[in-house]
C-alpha cells in the first residue's frame, strides 16, 4: 500500500518578522464515514437475514480497526465485505478513505465513485471525493463537490470548513470567509473552522473580525496554540505589544517547541525596547532551528540595538 503523506502544518508569513500559522490543507479533512449501515428487511427467510447479519458483524469489526488507525487490516475486511455483497456502499466508500489517507488518491477516486454509483445522494461521499480532488490538484471539480455535499445537507459543517480552506487556496478569500462562518453557524463549536475564519479574514486585513474568531477558537480550546500565536500577531500589527506579548507567552505555555511564537515574542519584545529579552527569545527560536533566517536577522538586530 502507498505510504501515509506527511502531516507537516503549512505556514506562511504575514511580514518578515510576524509568522500566522495557517490551518491544516484539504488533504488531511478526510472525514472517515462512521455510520454503520441499517440492515434492510428481510422476506426471503433465516438464511438471507443471517448472512446479512455476519456481513453486518464483519464491516463493524472492519470499522473499528479501521477507527484505531489499523489500515491494512482494515482494507481486508473490507475487501472481504465487498466479496460478499458487492454493492456494500459503506464498506466501498471506507476503501475509498483509506486508499485517500495513504496518498492514493486517483484509486480513492475510483472508489468514491464507485460509491456514489450506489448512493448518489450521500453527502459524506461528495465531500470526501472534494478532498481527493483537492488533493490533486483539481480545485474547480473539488469545489462542484463540496457544493454537492452541502447541498444534499445543508448543515454540513464539516464540507463547509473543507469548502473554505480550498477556496482560500484559491484566492478567493471573501467566499472562504463566507463559508467558514457557515460552518460555524451550523456547528457553534467548531474550534477549527474559527480559527481557519481568523486566518483569512486577517489576509483579508479585517483585523478586528479576525480577532474576534480567534476569540472564539481560544474560547472553545484555551490551549490552542496556533489561535493564540495568530491573535498575538495581529495585535502587534495593530501597534498592541503588550497584548500580543501576553499571546505569544500563553501559545508557548501551551507548546513548549513552539518556534514561530518565541520569533514573534522576541520582535514584540524588540518593540518594546526589552533588549536583552529579545535576545533570549531569539535564541531560544533558534535552539529548535538553527536556521531561521528570520530570528536569525532578528538576533543580528537585537545585539545591535543593544549595544
Amino acid at each position: 500500500m502507498p505510504r501515509k503523506p506527511s502531516s507537516t502544518i503549512p505556514k506562511s508569513s504575514t511580514s518578515k518578522s510576524s509568522t500566522v500559522e495557517k490551518s491544516l490543507t484539504s488533504t488531511k479533512v478526510l472525514k472517515k464515514s462512521t455510520a454503520l449501515p441499517t440492515p434492510k428487511k428481510k422476506t426471503a427467510g433465516k438464511k438471507d437475514v443471517k448472512q446479512s447479519n455476519e456481513i453486518g458483524a464483519l464491516f463493524s469489526k472492519a470499522l473499528d480497526l479501521h477507527l484505531q488507525g489499523k489500515l491494512q487490516e482494515a482494507w481486508v475486511l473490507y475487501q472481504e465485505v465487498i466479496k460478499l455483497s458487492p454493492q456494500y456502499f459503506d464498506a466501498i466508500h471506507s476503501l475509498g478513505l483509506i486508499a485517500a489517507q495513504m496518498g492514493n488518491f486517483e484509486m480513492a477516486m475510483q472508489l468514491f465513485e464507485q460509491a456514489v454509483g450506489i448512493n448518489p445522494k450521500n453527502p459524506q461521499v461528495h465531500n470526501n471525493m472534494a478532498n481527493a480532488l483537492a488533493s490533486m490538484g483539481k480545485g474547480v471539480e473539488a469545489l462542484a463537490q463540496y457544493d454537492q455535499a452541502v447541498a444534499l445537507e445543508p448543515n454540513y459543517a464539516e464540507a463547509f470548513n473543507n469548502r473554505g480552506i480550498l477556496l482560500r487556496g484559491l484566492k478567493q478569500l471573501t467566499e472562504a470567509a463566507e463559508s467558514y462562518t457557515k460552518a460555524t453557524a451550523i456547528n457553534p463549536g467548531f474550534v477549527e473552522a474559527f480559527f481557519n475564519r481568523g486566518n483569512v479574514l486577517v489576509e483579508l486585513r479585517q483585523f478586528i473580525p479576525a480577532i474576534q474568531s480567534y476569540d472564539a477558537a481560544i474560547d472553545l480550546n484555551e490551549n490552542h496554540a496556533a489561535a493564540l500565536n495568530n491573535r498575538g500577531v495581529v495585535l502587534r500589527s495593530l501597534k498592541q505589544p503588550d497584548l500580543a506579548l501576553k499571546n505569544f507567552d500563553r501559545a508557548i505555555a501551551a507548546k513548549a517547541d513552539y518556534i514561530d511564537a518565541y520569533n514573534n515574542r522576541a520582535y514584540t519584545l524588540l518593540d518594546l525596547k526589552k533588549y536583552s529579552e529579545a535576545l533570549k527569545s531569539f535564541e531560544q527560536a533558534l535552539a529548535l532551528k538553527p536556521d531561521y533566517q528570520s530570528a536569525l536577522e532578528g538576533k543580528a538586530q537585537a545585539l545591535k540595538a543593544g549595544k
